[in-house]
């Protein structure tokens, strides 16, 4: 093989990479744009089909829930409550001991469970925004009487107790139904401590 043949077969293995890497820098507003709508959608999801099997993947098991219990419960409620990070605060309320939780270690038990590592200068912004959000999921889920809000403490009461439970439960059925090789379910030693 000549040189002028190494030369070829070099520029073409490299040509479609260097194509699309033109396309997503000349459109990279528009793809931007398109992954911006499609997080708006996630976001405001009640549920979203993955994959050829058709799987669903519950993002808010916080609405659905009060959906099942409450058929009743007005619209506004639903959607204020059908976001992920409600799912976030009851569980993590629930994980802690005596169902309580200082209003300050609600957000880093948010970040904790979201994985999320964040530069110093993205810090401001993350509690600015996950500040927006906690308040009015908090207020409802104290006005559907899930969480007791007193002396800067959240406490799920029994009802939110049990509440959470199920959405825990529904959380986990449908992590296994997407990941049947590993477990969710947790073991009795692994239960906070209860109300006494």
């Amino acid at each position: 093989m000549g040189k002028g043949q190494l030369i070829l077969e070099f520029v073409k293995a490299l040509a479609w990479p260097t194509v699309v890497l033109v396309l997503v820098l000349y459109f990279r507003t528009g793809v931007h744009a398109v992954l911006s709508q499609l997080a708006d959608r996630l976001r405001s999801a009640e549920s979203i089909k993955l994959g050829v099997m058709g799987q669903a993947i519950e993002l808010s098991g916080t609405a659905r829930q009060l959906l099942a219990q409450r058929p009743t419960v007005a619209d506004p409620s639903v959607q204020r409550l059908n976001n992920p990070l409600a799912d976030i605060i009851g569980l993590a309320l629930l994980e802690a001991p005596s169902y309580s939780m200082g209003e300050d270690d609600i957000l880093p038990a948010i970040v904790n469970a979201m994985g999320a590592k964040v530069s110093k200068r993205q810090q401001g912004f993350l509690v600015a925004a996950l500040l927006k959000q906690i308040e009015p999921i908090v207020a409802e889920l104290s006005s559907q009487g899930f969480v007791s809000i007193g002396e800067q403490r959240l406490t799920l009461t029994p009802e939110g107790v049990s509440f959470f439970n199920l959405v825990r439960e529904r959380q986990q059925r449908a992590l296994t139904s997407l990941f049947p090789k590993r477990s969710f379910l947790r073991h009795d030693s692994d239960t906070p401590h209860g109300m006494t």
